[in-house]
């Protein structure tokens, strides 16, 4: 029951590796920081880009150099 669990847990999510560092992202912000086009995500999670990117920095995305 516990690994079931787990699974459930951790399904949907990558780890992204930059140099020496990591992180473990749900997919589908991985996907649209990247700018992969997917059918409908933003409408069906009600979420942009823009939110996705200032979640995990201090700027909004049209800011950054």
């Amino acid at each position: 029951m516990y690994r079931r669990m787990l699974k459930v847990l951790n399904r949907n999510k990558l780890i992204v590796f930059v140099g020496r560092r990591f992180g473990i992202f749900p997919s589908n912000e991985v996907f649209m920081s990247a700018d992969v086009t997917l059918h409908d995500i933003a409408k069906e999670l009600n979420i942009t880009r823009e939110q996705v990117y200032a979640k995990y920095t201090e700027q909004p995305l049209a800011e950054k150099s």
